[in-house]
Order: C-alpha cells, then structure tokens, then sequence
C-alpha cells in the first residue's frame, strides 16, 4: 500500500531526479551536458538548508529520500552528532521552504488528508510518465520543427563536442519549462482535489500525453518510418540509381581549377523578394540574388532565379553536406550507437574531398563552430579534407582574442578574414586548392547580428540573412580581385531551408522552397537554355564539372551533371515521389555505413562505470604496452578527489601530486609507461605519437576554454567538468572507453 505521504516521497525524488539536466539528456537520448551545472547549485542550496535544520534539531533525516545522500550524508551526519546516519522514515523538508506552506502544498500530503493509498500510487506513475511524455514532445517540436525522423535519431546520437549546450538549451527552455509547470500544477490538484475527481485530473493529463505524442509521431513521420525498417519494405531504389565515382569515369582537365565552396547556413531562394523569385515583400539576400545573375543557376531563359531542393536525409546541415558531397541522402542506421565510438563515417563512400585529393588538391575546411558537432570532424578526416579549421582550432592557435566566443563560436565575418588569409596562403603553392567555409550566423532561431549589421530590418533574423548576403558579395568580389582569382569557381549555395516555421509562416504552401545556388567562373555553360529541376544531390557531379572535369555518363551517386542535357532524378520522377523513394530504408546505405553495433559497447562492459574508484579499478587490467591511456581535467578536477582515487590514479602512472592542484589543468598519458605528465594553472597543450597512431590532447583548468583528446584526428573526450578518461587500444585501433567524472563535486559519473 502506497499512502499519500510516501506518494509525495516518491513524487519528490522522482522530480529532484528529473530536474537533473544530465537525467532529462539521457532521456531524449542525448547522452551529453552543458559545462554549467545548474544542479550542483540547487542541490548546494538545499544542502546547506538540511545542514542548517539538523545543527537545530539534532534529528538525522533520510536522505535517500529526498536525492541528497551523496554530496550531503557526511556533513549532515556530522551536524546531527550521530555516530552513524540514521534514516527518518517520513519526508522532511527544511524550514526554508515554508514558503510552499503558504500555498498549502506541504500539509496537502499530511496523513491525515484522506487521499485512497491506490489512488496516491497511480497518480505519482501515471502523472509523472505523462509530464516527460509532454516535455519530450515539447523538445521535439520546438528543437525540430521541420525535421525528418532520420534529422532526429542522427542528432540525438551525433557528438556534440563543445557544442553541447547548443544542444542541450532547448532541453532547458522547451523540456523542463512545461515540465516544471506540469509537476506544480499537479501538486496543486493533489492538494486541492480528492477521490474521483483527482482521477479525472490524472485521466486529463494521460490522454494529453497520449495526443501530444500521437500529434510528434505523425509530424515525424514515426510510423511510415517504422514500416521502412521493416526488411521486405526495404528499398533497391538508392542501389539501383546509384553511380560511384572512380578515376576512371572521373578525369580532371591537365591545368586544374581552384574551388572555393561555401554552404550558407539556412540561406533560401525564398528570402528574396517577389519580383527576383523570392517570397517575401522585400529582398533580404539582395547581394546574392545579384550574385546568381552574373553566375549559372540553371535558371535557363527563366527571369526567376531557381534553387536546389533538399530531399529527405539532406534537410540539415550534416546532411546537405554529405547529400551535396557524394550524392546521397544520409541515411545511417546506428542502433544506439553515438557516432563518436564509430572509427569511419561511410568508410565505402567515395566523396568529393577523396576525388580532389587523389588529383593532387590541398584541402581545407574552415567553420566558426565545433566541427566535432554532428560528426563533421570524422566525416572530414575520412574524405580527403586534410586541413579542418575550427572554433577550437582558432581558439587554440591565437586567432580569435583570449576567450573569446558567440553564438556557435565565432561570427562569419571572422571566418571570412580568416579565409582570407587561407586562401593566400594557398595561392603560394603550386598545386591546386579546394576551400570549403560553413557559414552559421544565419542560423534556426533568431540568427547572430554582428556589430557590421544593417539595422534597418524589424527583427534579428532578417537582420543575419542581410547581413551574410553583403558579407558572401564582398568575399566573391575579394576573390575576383586575387591573382588566383582568374582560375578558381566558386560555388554558393544553401545548406537547408531555415526551420524558423515562424519566420516563413506567411510563404504560401504553393511556394516550392529551394536553396539558393549559383556558381562563378565556370569554364563550362549548361548546354540546354532551360530551367533545371534539381535537388543538392545534383551539386556533387555539377561542382566536378564546374572545375573542367569530365564525367562519363554526366551521372555521380544520385546526381546529375546540371550542365549536361540529362534529365535529374527530380525531374524524371517529380519531387513528392523521389522524396517518398529516399525515405525508405535501404540495405544498401546501411553497407556503405559499415556501422559497427559493437563499437562503444562490448569493451565498455568490461568497466564498472559507477564511480570514479570503479572505473579506475577497471582500468588497472587492461593497462599494457597496448592500451593507451589519457586523463584530462577540464575546469576542475581536484577538490572531490579521495585518498582512493589519488592511490589508483598513482598506480595507473601519475606520479604528480593532484593535492591543492585547485581549478589547475592536468594531462596524463600512459600505456605501460610514461608518456607525457603536466599539471599548471590554465591550459595545458601537447601532441605525442604512439607507433602509428597520433595524439593532441589540451586540458583547460577554470576559465581557460574547452578540454580534447584527439586521436588520429577524431574526438574522443566528453569534455564535462573534472576527469576525462580516454582508454584506446592500440593495436585493435578502437575505443575501449571514454569516460568523465566530476570530481570537483562527488565523482559521479556523467551521465
């Protein structure tokens, strides 16, 4: 029998619980947490309030119950004079929340309010599943507004790197607000309704639940996505249309041209105005829409500029990279697994940075942002792009200020100084270069407005969109002025359309929204005077061709040469059909993928991952000659560490002494010996080479930035505050574990 007492004793761990960010993380399968920890403060409030009663009373109190035992036993302990803690079997809570008597929301639990044992139990489960069913929902449709199922399990199983918070923010706003609100409201009807009545409220809330899911399932597609999985509703349509490039149908002129590619965050057709094939009153991209009359839009004999579509698997950023790349939806079935544990990203696809780079080409990369965010940094490291430029990389290398960062790094108008400087560097050389730059400021909700915006626009959106439109005009009209500028093409174009459904509410449903694209100085023109219809899998082979390349059959992955007379898969098939076609599953993909289900998982069951000793304790068997080990702090890392930890982490080879090492960095690698030691205030910075694999680890101390541990050039460290443990295997070449515990705090493992 549950009493209304207890139930409120349940309800309140369950909400503590739930009021953890890394437990709602988990929850929507995020698995990651901003360096902020919002818990740690209320749970230090609340610890000092239970302090603060037992030094008064003298009564010890279970503090299982309320979800404080492990940062607050022994001070409490200690406050109540007891030998040993004691546990108090009814629910306490400090004289600081009297507050809540006020509303009558304590006594409302009092035993003597004749609230049914069963009834008590079934409205703590039953309200309690609903409000996270609710909350969820809420993530869902204000984080992806306009996204496929296949956007949605790819972002909740992609690494975020540094860009945790980007992810994790609207968990914040759009999870735990109606959470918050749902749980006060539900003390307030257990407080003031009874018997049936408090049924009926608890009916309510179920079948909210049960719409608002039923609502996001449909928006998502959810169960037409279900029925793809299924093996005889697997599709041959990707195996059947695909093309894979090779040398031999793939060959580059004997004088090669530069690229210069830059995909614009969120940019459309449709933010032009009416009278240049835009749908809005006025013209927010007017510099680019000049742009694509002097460059080949394909828009033919057609006045209006035309665009490419994004189709299903290339609706967001990591997706129209791979789709505009190697000519393919990115459609990867991962099965739990985080990317960050994968050791390829579509290993037997054959993209366009392994085409330049096999004919010689030096290619770089530059984004404002963390490229570790959404598996960038592995998809570049496997597909010929040899020089990745990033926030952390301009953090690290003194080219943004101490400190510095907005939005999702830093603003375009530093990517395209610091593109600038790349491109001369590159022009010194004598080979061929290939740059591709990542624009973000214009990016779903409200954008950044730099301190070189327009102001004359109403809201900040608008205020981005013009913005990066005079911006991109500059750096074009730059490149034309350079030496190398003669033989380079550049390519423009959007990513995706915006997922601001507010921002692009008043566009008519009639409206076919496409990205923008043009590309300048091409040596080829198109050979029919007539508008194309093409989605961003067509820019594969065209961008190839836009650089005097031939291509037998004018045909690449699913794309289509745009300067040939081929018709594109869009324009055989209409978009609707073609959309429902990538949308399939495909036992094909799922090959190219080469996923490994065991990655991350069959090694990490060989560590007991509870508590730092645990962990460490684990670690002791596998060290070796052949197991490489690294430990790096991030922010701080000392102050919770026990005469335990500091014994296991001397006898798996740290020697320095971590004692009064208070918000200091620290580095340690290790395989059967000593490889690199340091401990200081700041950061901390090395690269080392173990046989053939190569190491760049930083550790930052309070303040100093962001914590890595990069192997073969991939990310492997969680980067939460206090130890990051990366345990490697060397001869295997895979992660046995990847492991963070803060222990500033309790040495708990991040969840």
């Amino acid at each position: 029998m549950v009493s209304s007492r207890r139930a409120l004793r349940i309800l309140t761990w369950a909400s503590v619980l739930l009021l953890k960010i890394e437990v709602v993380a988990k929850a929507v399968g995020l698995g990651v947490l901003p360096r902020v920890d919002i818990v740690t403060q209320v749970e230090s409030a609340l610890s000092s309030s239970l302090y603060n009663w037992c030094s008064e009373e003298k009564q010890p109190i279970n503090l299982v119950s309320t979800g404080f035992c492990q940062t607050s036993s022994v001070k409490v302990w200690r406050a109540t004079g007891q030998e040993e803690p004691r546990c108090y079997n009814g629910l306490f809570f400090p004289r600081s929340f009297s507050f809540m008597n006020r509303f009558g929301i304590i006594r409302a639990f009092d035993s003597t309010r004749n609230h049914p044992s069963w009834l008590g139990g079934l409205y703590v489960v039953l309200v309690s599943l609903a409000c996270m069913v609710i909350a969820f929902c809420a993530y869902l449709r204000f984080t992806f507004p306009q996204a496929s199922i296949d956007e949605v399990l790819f972002a909740l199983n992609a690494p975020t790197g540094s860009l945790a918070f980007a992810h994790i923010e609207p968990v914040l706003t759009f999870g735990l607000t109606p959470l918050a609100l749902l749980i006060i409201l539900s003390l307030l009807a257990f407080r003031f309704l009874a018997g049936f009545r408090l049924l009926f409220y608890t009916i309510i809330i179920c079948l909210s639940a049960f719409f608002f899911a039923r609502y996001e399932a449909q928006s998502l597609n959810l169960p037409e996505y279900l029925e793809s999985l299924k093996p005889q509703n697997k599709t041959i349509f990707i195996q059947t249309h695909y093309r894979a490039p090779t040398p031999k149908n793939v060959r580059f002129p004997g004088k090669k041209r530069n690229l210069v590619h830059i995909y614009l965050e969120s940019v459309e057709t449709t933010f032009a105005d009416k009278t240049s094939g835009g749908a809005f009153n006025r013209n927010l991209i007017p510099e680019l829409t000049e742009l694509a009359k002097h460059g080949e839009d394909f828009r033919g004999s057609a006045e209006a500029p035309t665009g490419a579509l994004a189709l299903s698997g290339a609706t967001w950023t990591m997706g129209a990279i791979f789709a505009t790349e190697t000519g393919l939806p990115l459609k990867i079935s991962i099965g739990g697994n985080e990317m960050s544990t994968q050791n390829g990203f579509f290993p037997g696809v054959t993209a366009l940075g392994d085409i330049l780079k096999e004919n010689g080409y030096k290619t770089a990369v530059i984004r404002g942002s963390d490229v570790t965010f959404a598996g960038a940094r592995l998809y570049y490291r496997d597909h010929g792009w040899s020089d990745v430029r990033d926030y952390n990389y301009a953090a690290n290398n003194h080219l943004l200020p101490k400190g510095y960062h907005v939005f999702w790094g830093f603003e375009d108008r530093r990517l395209f100084a610091i593109a600038r400087k790349k491109l001369t560097d590159l022009a010194q050389g004598k080979d061929p270069f290939a740059l591709t730059l990542v624009t973000v400021d214009t990016h779903f909700p409200k954008g950044y407005v730099c301190e070189s915006c327009p102001t004359d626009e109403a809201d900040s959106y608008s205020k981005a969109f013009r913005c990066s439109s005079r911006q991109v005009a500059d750096f074009v009209r730059w490149i034309e002025k350079q030496p190398f500028g003669v033989n380079t093409t550049v390519i423009i174009h959007g990513d995706h359309p915006t997922m601001a459904t507010d921002f692009t509410q008043t566009v008519p449903a009639s409206y076919s929204r496409r990205v923008f694209t043009t590309i300048i100085n091409s040596p080829v023109h198109p050979s029919r005077n007539v508008e194309r219809r093409y989605s961003t899998l067509d820019l594969f082979p065209t961008i190839l061709a836009a650089l005097g390349a031939s291509i037998d059959g004018n045909r690449l992955g699913l794309g289509v040469n745009l300067y040939s007379e081929q018709e594109t898969l869009v324009e055989q098939l209409g978009e609707p059909a073609l959309n429902h076609e990538l949308s399939q599953g495909s036992i094909f993909m799922e090959n190219l993928a080469q996923i490994d289900s065991n990655a991350g998982k069959t090694d990490l069951a060989r560590f007991c991952i509870r508590n730092f000793d645990c962990f460490l304790e684990s670690v002791k068997k596998v060290k070796g000659k052949d197991t490489l080990i690294v430990f790096a702090i991030q922010d701080e890392g000392t102050a919770a560490l026990t005469e335990s930890n500091l014994r296991h982490l001397n006898e798996l080879g740290v020697t320095v002494d971590l004692r009064g090492k208070f918000r200091n960095a620290f580095i340690g690698a290790f395989t059967d010996k000593r490889l690199f030691e340091q401990v200081n205030p700041g950061s901390i910075q090395t690269s080392l080479t173990v046989g053939k694999t190569r190491l760049e680890i930083r550790s930052a101390g309070y303040g100093a930035g962001e914590t890595s541990v990069l192997i073969d050039e991939c990310e492997r460290a969680k980067n939460r505050r206090g130890f990051n443990i990366v345990v490697y295997d060397l001869k295997l070449g895979r992660i046995l574990a990847s492991e963070a515990f803060d222990t500033y705090e309790s040495g708990k493992r991040w969840r």
